[in-house]
């Protein structure tokens, strides 16, 4: 399989991830030499929601959970900024 056709795939892969609800699924990929912080490497995604942003790292491949801990964050952060206003306007 050439270049593009990985690229065509990994992309078709990415437009499934990314939740209607969100502006964009970025991810970043790295291969990183084991360290004192993790010994497998890691990667990490970012995501876009709501004027939003956060991004999570995983060790390893571990992208899934990447992904599901950037999720998590930027919902504490949606909530927060509607708690902040809401009590802006009280």
């Amino acid at each position: 399989m050439g270049d593009a056709m990985h690229l065509k795939a990994i992309g078709e892969h990415l437009a499934a991830l990314r939740r209607p609800n969100e502006g964009a699924v970025i991810l970043s990929f790295g291969a990183h030499a084991p360290d004192f912080e993790c010994s497998k490497g890691s990667v990490s995604i970012t995501v876009e929601k709501g004027g939003e942003t956060a991004t999570a790292s995983a060790a390893g491949t571990g992208l899934d959970n990447a992904l599901a801990l950037a999720r998590a964050k930027v919902e504490r952060q949606i909530e927060a900024r509607a708690k902040k206003a809401e009590a802006t306007h009280a």
